[in-house]
């Protein structure tokens, strides 16, 4: 009997050793998360950075529409960046002959959605409104994981010129005030998780209009799609190419469309969409044919993951 009780005894302590043990290893899961796609956000105003609980968006919500904008314009003369003017820091390319054509009228809608982002050190890249005060673009353009450029971790700042055509902002310009971006690319700088977005301090997208976006699971192999942005060689105007998706991943598209640095962050859209109700972003352009040395350019794949967060950082109120 003795024996009994003291085995019991130590069956039950070492049962309550285990919970206790399952219990803080869960704790620390809660607190610290690992999963990629855990939103990290960073604010330009008090310079705090913070790991972002983000409410589950419904597993039915798949799109999320488009908004034309009044069209209202604010504009302003800016000068036009230093002849040193340097791209975001990937390889770009483009396939053959180069069949881009530049976008003219930038005040028209879906182009008056899609902003220039100038940042320190004479980089920039390519951003698209989703919201009146957020823009999407690449992670690479918000948070630098490399050295070589100076500007390792969050950028300091950076301004947003919807519609820029030169020395023209039809719409003014924004400055950045919170920056968006993932696990998956601050921790691991991994390709497949290259996106983020940014809050904006005016709410210009009620002039300039917003794009839709919207994922699905199945293959989006064959969908017609365009590519419009600011490429660093054709200093602050905006150029497009029309294409297709040709590759298919789980979390990268790939197609052939001309790009070149400046590009990052442009949308991957299709020109219109009926549940979107127009232009509908598909994914977020990032990657020259040197990322898989396959001939393809990539962009960061809008998943289901990737739609929570967009819809999420564009409902935060910051």
């Amino acid at each position: 009997m003795r024996k009994l009780r003291s085995f019991s005894f130590i069956f039950v302590l070492t049962g309550l050793l285990m919970f206790c043990l399952m219990s803080t290893v869960q704790s620390s899961s809660a607190a610290n998360p690992s999963d990629l796609d855990t939103s990290i956000s960073k604010n330009l105003i008090t310079n705090e950075e913070s790991y972002d609980a983000m409410p589950a968006v419904s597993e039915q919500q798949s799109i999320s529409p488009a908004y034309q904008g009044s069209g209202k314009l604010h504009p302003q003369e800016i000068p036009i960046l230093p002849s040193q003017q340097k791209p975001d820091i990937t390889t770009h390319s483009i396939i053959g002959k180069d069949n881009r054509a530049q976008v003219k009228n930038t005040k028209s809608y879906p182009y008056s959605a899609i902003a220039f982002i100038e940042l320190p050190k004479n980089y920039v890249c390519t951003g698209w409104f989703i919201s009146p005060d957020t823009v999407v673009t690449a992670g690479h353009c918000v948070y630098d994981v490399s050295k070589k450029n100076g500007l390792k971790g969050w950028v300091p700042w950076a301004k947003i010129y919807p519609g820029r055509n030169g020395s023209s902002s039809p719409y003014g310009y924004a400055d950045a005030t919170y920056l968006y971006t993932v696990k998956g690319w601050t921790n691991s700088n991994d390709p497949k998780y290259d996106y983020g977005a940014i809050k904006i301090n005016r709410p210009l997208g009620n002039q300039t209009g917003w794009f839709g976006y919207r994922w699905q699971s199945a293959s989006l192999n064959g969908i017609g799609e365009n590519i419009a942005g600011y490429p660093a060689s054709k200093p602050q105007t905006m150029w497009q190419h029309s294409d297709k998706i040709r590759k298919n991943k789980d979390r990268q598209l790939g197609y052939q469309n001309d790009t070149e640095g400046g590009q990052s962050g442009s949308p991957v859209y299709e020109p219109n969409n009926s549940k979107c109700k127009g232009p509908c972003g598909i994914a977020i352009h990032a990657y020259g044919t040197g990322l898989y040395n396959d001939n393809h350019n990539y962009g960061t794949r809008i998943t289901k993951d990737v739609f929570d967060n967009l819809s999420n950082w564009k409902n935060a109120k910051k």
